[in-house]
């Protein structure tokens, strides 16, 4: 689990759903592999925390619901998200950003129309001799949903 035992969100006194607020995206590099997109602003700390895409995701819609989204959190926003700037020749394409409105009228962040997630199981990489961390492992990379499927690291091009 996160340090802080889970994804935690403000909450609308309108409706009661979750009021994220905007969403800042950048990459990561996991284990040696490609760069990977990740959620820039997860931490207090500021370390990119790896996002994830569902193989029962369809056109743009969430399949991830109830019991599902408790593990795999989706990366809930206000408004168009954002690159980071901190993201270096980072190789995400801006126009592939965008929202879909999930079932429950939250908007959830989308990368290449794909909806993204977070992995309440995921784990930090640690800086060696230090007390702070440079990112995650992306240890959700194949794991199934309750309903079958996969979830994917979103890798980006170079």
């Amino acid at each position: 689990m996160y340090p802080w035992h889970g994804i935690w969100y403000l909450v609308s006194a309108e409706d009661g759903h979750p009021a994220p607020g905007p969403v800042t995206v950048g990459t990561e590099t996991l284990a040696g592999q490609k760069p990977a997109l990740a959620y820039a602003e997860a931490t207090l700390s500021g370390a990119p925390v790896t996002v994830y895409s569902y193989s029962l995701d369809r056109g743009g819609a969430s399949a991830c619901a109830g019991a599902c989204a408790v593990t795999w959190p989706p990366r809930l926003t206000t408004g168009k998200p954002k690159i980071a700037p901190t993201s270096g020749p980072n190789h995400i394409v801006a126009q592939d950003l965008g929202v879909t409105r999930r079932a429950d009228g939250t908007e959830q962040v989308t990368y290449g129309g794909k909806p993204l997630y977070l992995y309440s199981g995921e784990r930090y990489v640690f800086v060696t001799g230090a007390l702070s961390y440079n990112g995650t492992a992306g240890n959700g990379k194949g794991l199934h949903g309750p309903n079958g499927g996969t979830f994917s690291v979103v890798y980006l091009s170079q």
